[in-house]
């Protein structure tokens, strides 16, 4: 399989919660997509010029800028990790079956957390809860405490995004993600998918969230009407998606954190197998392998015997988390 010589073409992925500005505009802007995929290996102005490519000087201020690309003199090579079908084909088929068993040995649990749910008329949250707050959330603590995770939290030398950030082709079918709008102690996680990422990119920009999560710490006297009208709380303000960090759900957090730990234990023991990256810092294996594990997670994840799809409504892709104090 051909692979596009643009990385803007590819499927762009971050991990980098707490970014100001993820990469993905940048790549995307001009023929960086290009340069980008040209400048795998260093190049001078000569090779790229070759290739029909002459970048202006703002041009790779801006890239150097994002991290996306490092220069010595006037060579340039790309940062960004990327999964093209020699690699991503081989990754996903030896994942596949890591995941099936992890669904088969965890059935119970899942069926428990299921009933949890169901009790307080949250059953239509569980798709959020096990991939937004359990497997694309919990389970990164479990696996920083078995290996190398990078660091997400801004520095001066990181002023736009820290982390990971890559570039897979061909994509991965209905891949899905999480993001955060964060206030105080409270979070506010949503499921993304192909489908919804446009309009929760327009979500994040509203006040609404952030005037509901100001709510939630105590802040406002009222929760805004958008958020009654989401069903993320009912008239009286009271929570209608799960409130972790709450009394209320901490049995429904301890089968989400053994899920966690059981979920990083499978990755974990299944790393040395998996096809080998030569090219990738330890972190970014971690990180980017992870990552094709969830996927091969959301598409193991069959209840009702076939491939759950990832929420469409707001409510269905919400789940709040008030985060311990002192």
């Amino acid at each position: 399989m051909d692979s596009p010589d643009d990385l803007s073409l590819w499927s762009l992925h971050g991990y980098c919660l707490g970014a100001r500005e993820t990469p993905h505009a940048t790549v995307r802007q001009g023929d960086n997509g290009r340069l980008l995929f040209a400048a795998e290996d260093w190049c001078g102005p000569e090779d790229l010029a070759r290739l029909g490519l002459s970048p202006r000087p703002e041009q790779i201020e801006r890239l150097v800028d994002f991290g996306l690309i490092e220069r010595q003199g006037e060579a340039l090579r790309s940062l960004v990790p990327r999964l093209g079908p020699a690699l991503a084909l081989p990754l996903r088929q030896a994942l596949a079956p890591v995941a099936a068993t992890f669904f088969s040995a965890q059935a119970g649990r899942i069926a428990a957390i299921t009933r949890l749910l169901a009790a307080r008329g949250m059953e239509g949250s569980l798709y959020a809860y096990l991939f937004g707050a359990v497997l694309d959330g919990t389970l990164w603590n479990a696996l920083k405490a078995r290996i190398e995770i990078p660091e997400t939290r801004l520095t001066p030398a990181d002023r736009w995004w820290r982390g990971v950030f890559w570039a897979v082709y061909p994509p991965v079918p209905g891949a899905i993600g999480t993001n955060e709008i964060t206030l105080g102690e409270t979070t506010m996680t949503l499921v993304w998918s192909a489908a919804t990422a446009q309009s929760q990119r327009a979500l994040r920009q509203q006040d609404w969230p952030r005037a509901l999560l100001l709510f939630l710490e105590g802040e406002a006297p009222a929760a805004p009407a958008e958020a009654v009208a989401a069903g993320l709380v009912d008239a009286a303000g009271r929570p209608a998606v799960p409130l972790l960090g709450s009394p209320d759900f901490a049995l429904l957090e301890t089968h989400g954190n053994a899920l966690a730990q059981a979920a990083a234990a499978d990755f974990v023991a299944a790393l040395d197998r998996l096809p080998a990256t030569p090219t990738f810092t330890a972190p970014q294996r971690h990180v980017i392998l992870a990552h094709d594990f969830l996927w091969a997670l959301q598409g193991a994840y069959r209840p009702d015997g076939e491939q759950a799809a990832a929420p469409s409504a707001l409510r269905a892709s919400v789940i709040l988390h008030r985060h311990a104090t002192g």
